[in-house]
This record gives C-alpha cells, sequence and structure tokens, in this order.
C-alpha cells in the first residue's frame, strides 16, 4: 500500500511538504493453530533527511475458531529530526528509536 501526499499550500499561506507512505505486509499459516506475520513500511518526507522506517512481527496462536494468544514486536527507527512514535500515546525524541511489545488475548462472540 502507498499513500502519496503532493504537498498543498494553505490558506494561511504554510507550504505542507510532499510525502509518501508505503508499507508491506505478509502473513503465513505455519499450521492450522500457528499463523506469523511481518509488516516493514515507510514514511518519506520529500527532500529531507527527517524519516521514518518500521517493522512488525506477529505470531498468533488460535486455540479454536474463536479464541486466539498473540504476541507482536514493533520497532520505529527515525532519522534526521523525524520524532514519530510507535504508539499513539507516546512521544518520542527527534532521531530516536522505540521498540514495543503487546500480547493479547482474542475472542470473537
Amino acid at each position: 500500500l502507498q499513500r502519496k501526499n503532493e504537498g498543498v499550500t494553505t490558506i494561511t499561506a504554510t507550504a505542507n511538504p510532499k510525502s509518501a507512505l508505503s508499507y508491506l505486509g505478509v502473513s503465513y499459516n505455519l499450521n492450522p493453530a500457528i499463523v506469523l506475520e511481518g509488516q516493514v513500511g515507510r514514511y518519506d518526507l520529500k527532500d529531507s533527511g527527517n524519516d521514518t522506517n518500521f517493522v512488525v512481527a506477529r505470531a498468533i496462536y488460535n486455540f479454536s475458531r474463536r479464541t486466539a494468544v498473540y504476541a507482536e514486536y514493533g520497532n520505529v527507527k527515525n532519522k534526521g529530526t523525524a520524532a514519530r512514535s510507535i504508539s499513539s500515546g507516546a512521544t518520542a525524541g527527534p532521531g530516536t528509536s522505540q521498540n514495543g511489545l503487546l500480547t493479547g488475548v482474542r475472542h470473537s462472540f
């Protein structure tokens, strides 16, 4: 998937820079109970070194058709003055990296 922002000038005459968000994900059923997934992505802020790369790895164990447990690891690497965080509630310093781990139980009613 790719999203391109061609940059616009707003009414207040401030420019929004061109950018592109690209990512690719894969999913592999190791067996009927175990699913492995991964995703890589890049946020490219055009004409600057302030880009962000990310990677996610996820494992899912299906107890049944309705119940599963999962674990997910994510990493975000900011370059230049980019300060994007791994979660919406967190903050990141310019040019820093963050790691995150998520576990949980999913049950469909």
